[in-house]
């Protein structure tokens, strides 16, 4: 029985061992498990909100994660057990827990209390010992019927019961503008201000329920009740009488969604407590949660968790970023996502982010904590989310956040289902208790009846999870990538050598492609389930059969396919393009590339362009082959089906064996600055125009040129590293340069011709619009000051860290 608890969950459970109970012969038992179980797993949450004691070091919602299951066996065998097995399933779990705090520090550290065999041991260990000093008296189980018949009515009565869709999703956008879905995100949109929005967000809530709007000020009138507002981090308080505005509009029928974020960042947790914790009994912590090795964490929710609300029961990873924990949930709150076992631990107010250290301790709590939690309020209901980061623009492409968007929607849809859940979970608590002290079975009927409209609710509240995307409404660019690609947000998990396509996937929504992507590895795609799909580093099983990639290229659908380099030698890729009458070649050319001249790779450690080759393999077809040739560069080639026609109806299939050069590692991070690398926005600007069937760009930019050196007489110089002064100088006559002086002349002058050529004054500062490349083939972007007379005064050089691989940000200056 504890087993069951601790390692399975209780989701499958909750019908299951009620009903071997009966089997067995033991009657109370059965009753008392069919109340408990689904109220334990629909209650517990709760006991997150344990306060911690300064009489242990442990918090007291840490133990009731390690050792609360010990106790399920105690109260559902109450009567069935002797006075020494009830006491020793009862005290021992206490004991367990006085014994970890007092070795807490020692002998028993983070790796051993977060160890789930840890876990099941612990809870073993009362039940091991308890049957050592007793027989389970058997009792007169109910009849079946009892139970069933009661039970379906209830499920019967529940499922009948209305929803409230929701027409309207309005964003409020009179608290600050942290995740404002006003910022523009195109093609010429790059840094924090574009990736880190709520954009896109706009755009599919619109899809999903028809309509998107902004709430501008606390003047402007609430919406209908029919529709879900959203306030999203507020960095500006809310008024005492707008939060009283809200919480009577939802209390009428409106739904509310508050999404907050870790550590109360710019105040934010403080803003959104002054409306929930009065209102709604709910308040934030102040803190982030983090799995137990100090990373951000992972949870897994298996399909049989839609039985009890959960969202996420879809059975594939949800991978969060870093979000709060409650610090107070209420009696009728439902738990409807988890970050799975994480630390909470407090923010540090003297960083700017105010993270704290991440280094996981006893001291800290440590809990299944929720992620989201929904509560009924009169006719409507509010949700709150404790992470925000999911759906900002370059991240919200995984499929797992658009589940999220889904889940959110249709759970605040069903209001009356949602205080039925949490109110019917509550009587069961209370009938099990009753069943304990007296026993009867007349309390069958009714113990069914309650279960039957619980676990409709909660079916009502989380089948959800259980759709599918729709094309057109979710996404407009599936993709599926291989168990080698990665799609991480944080360069810190990624090993050197591993291949990130963030950047890439997260920029196709510039374009108006809405990508969605699955965890890599995990999909094998349905060509039928999308117009255009793109697949990166497939394995050989996720590699589409002939009859389906025709059938989907007949329909108007694109496919593209990046292979990486080395996946050209691999037999069951050259067996799939043999099928298509595909064969590979080499394509050779010469190359010159920015080098480093020490192991640092420093820029001021030299650098210097080098001599190389570059070695691709491309693919051609054979003169039998169905697909004819209709765009092809060194990295991607695009065929059509034959018979060509004009206007054309087939789609378009794009293969090339260069994903390499679309990785993070080449086009730069999500997190690359408002100046952008040529190589990144060129990147984006390809592989989009493979989905939108525009011309392909050139590969070499036009804004990037190669300059002649000039003549440019301002004398001193000065280098900055990440603003940190590296080096000054003065510069005399050429020949009695050092290495160093002379580079920075030689650089100077190039900037000088630079100017002359391509960057005319538009006032006393110019910042050129093309990019200098240096004769190191290092990219510059170049800013210049002129005297009030129109006379060179001063150039500053700018280098990115993201533009190459120099890994910092340089400036250089030159002046009198």
């Amino acid at each position: 029985m504890s087993v069951a608890t601790v390692v399975t969950g209780p989701q499958l459970l909750l019908l299951a061992i009620p009903l071997v109970f009966a089997m067995s012969g033991l009657g109370q038992p059965t009753l008392i498990s069919l109340g408990l179980l689904t109220s334990a797993a629909v209650l517990y949450p709760i006991c997150q909100s344990l306060p911690a004691t300064e009489l242990l070091k442990i918090p007291l919602a840490s133990f009731s994660y390690l050792i609360a299951s010990a106790w399920v066996p105690g109260i559902i065998f109450f009567r069935a057990i002797s006075t020494r097995s009830r006491l020793t399933l009862l005290v021992l779990p206490i004991g367990i827990a006085l014994i970890l705090d007092l070795a807490a520090g020692y002998w028993v550290g983070p790796s051993l209390f977060t160890n789930p065999v840890a876990r099941v041991v612990f809870a073993l260990a009362p039940a091991a010992l308890a049957g050592w000093f007793t027989n389970i008296q058997t009792s007169d189980a109910p009849l079946l019927k009892w139970i069933a018949i009661p039970a379906l009515v209830g499920a019967a009565i529940v499922a009948l019961l209305p929803h409230a869709p929701i027409s309207e999703v309005v964003f409020d956008e009179g608290h600050g503008k942290w995740e404002t879905v006003q910022a523009s995100f195109g093609p010429d949109d790059f840094g924090r201000s574009a990736n880190y929005t709520y954009t896109q967000l706009f755009q599919k809530a619109g899809n999903l329920v028809g309509k998107s709007s902004i709430l501008v000020s606390e003047n402007q009138p609430l919406p209908g009740t029919d529709s879900l507002l959203v306030i999203k981090m507020p960095a500006e308080p809310l008024s005492t009488e707008f939060s009283s505005q809200v919480a009577g509009w939802v209390e009428r029928g409106g739904r509310l969604l508050v999404v907050a974020d870790h550590t109360d960042l710019y105040d934010t947790t403080q803003h959104a407590n002054t409306l929930l914790a009065k209102h709604f009994g709910v308040s934030i912590n102040s803190d982030a949660a983090y799995n137990p090795i100090g990373m951000p964490t992972l949870a897994t929710v298996p399909k049989a968790g839609g039985l009890l609300g959960r969202i996420d029961a879809h059975g594939r990873q949800f991978a969060w970023q870093t979000g709060a924990s409650f610090q107070r949930i209420p009696a009728m709150g439902v738990e409807l996502m988890t970050y799975g076992p994480s630390f909470a631990e407090s923010g540090d107010y003297s960083r700017a982010n105010r993270f704290g250290s991440f280094v996981p301790e006893l001291t800290k709590r440590f809990f299944n904590h929720s992620a989201v939690v929904a509560v009924s309020h009169g006719k409507g209901a509010v949700a709150i989310l404790l992470d925000s980061t999911p759906w900002s623009n370059f991240s919200i492409f995984r499929e797992q956040y658009s589940q999220m968007l889904r889940g959110l929607v249709g759970a605040l849809e069903h209001p009356m289902q949602l205080f039925i859940l949490s109110g019917a979970a509550i009587a069961l608590g209370v009938l099990a208790c009753l069943v304990m002290v007296f026993p009867s079975r007349l309390m069958a009927p009714v113990l069914g009846f309650v279960l039957g409209g619980a676990l409709s609710a909660g079916l009502a509240v989380g089948a959800v999870s259980w759709t599918s995307h729709q094309d057109g409404r979710d996404f407009g660019l599936r993709v599926a990538a291989g168990p080698y690609a990665r799609l991480e947000f944080l360069k810190q998990i990624l090993a050197p050598g591993e291949r990130n396509y963030s950047r890439i996937v997260s920029a196709m929504g510039k374009y108006g492609l809405m990508p969605l992507a699955s965890t890599p590895g995990t999909e094998i795609p349905i060509l039928s389930t999308a117009k255009r799909w793109l697949l990166i580093e497939p394995s050989a099983v996720q590699l589409p059969k002939y009859q389906d990639m025709l059938d989907h290229l007949r329909r108007g659908g694109d496919l593209a396919i990046l292979f990486s380099p080395e996946q050209a030698t691999h037999p069951p890729v050259l067996a799939w393009l043999n099928e298509w009458g595909l064969f590979t070649q080499r394509s050779i050319g010469l190359s010159i590339f920015d080098g480093m001249k020490s192991s640092s790779g420093s820029f001021l450690g030299g650098r210097s362009p080098v001599l190389g080759r570059e070695i691709r393999v491309v693919t051609a077809p054979r003169g039998t082959s169905l697909l004819n040739a209709y765009a092809a560069d060194q990295f991607l080639q695009t065929y059509t089906l034959r018979p060509t026609k004009l206007p054309r109806e087939s789609g378009l299939l794009t293969i090339g064996f260069a994903a390499d050069q679309f990785t993070d590692d080449a086009v730069g991070e999500i997190w690359e600055g408002i100046y952008p690398s040529s190589i990144g926005r060129l990147r984006e600007r390809l592989l989009s125009s493979v989905f939108m069937g525009e011309d392909r760009p050139p590969l070499m930019p036009a804004t990037l040129v190669r300059a002649q050196r000039g003549i440019v007489t301002l004398p001193a110089f000065m280098v900055l590293e990440n603003g940190e002064q590296k080096l000054t100088g003065k510069f005399g006559q050429p020949e009695d340069d050092d290495a160093t002086t002379a580079n920075f002349r030689a650089l100077r002058d190039q900037a000088g011709d630079f100017i002359a050529k391509h960057c005319p004054a538009t006032g006393k500062l110019t910042q050129c619009t093309s990019r200098l490349l240096g004769e190191d083939m290092i990219e510059w972007l170049v800013s210049w000051r002129t005297t009030g007379d129109g006379k060179l005064l001063a150039i500053e050089l700018l280098h990115e860290r993201r533009m190459s691989g120099l890994g910092s940000t340089w400036n250089v200056l030159y002046g009198k």
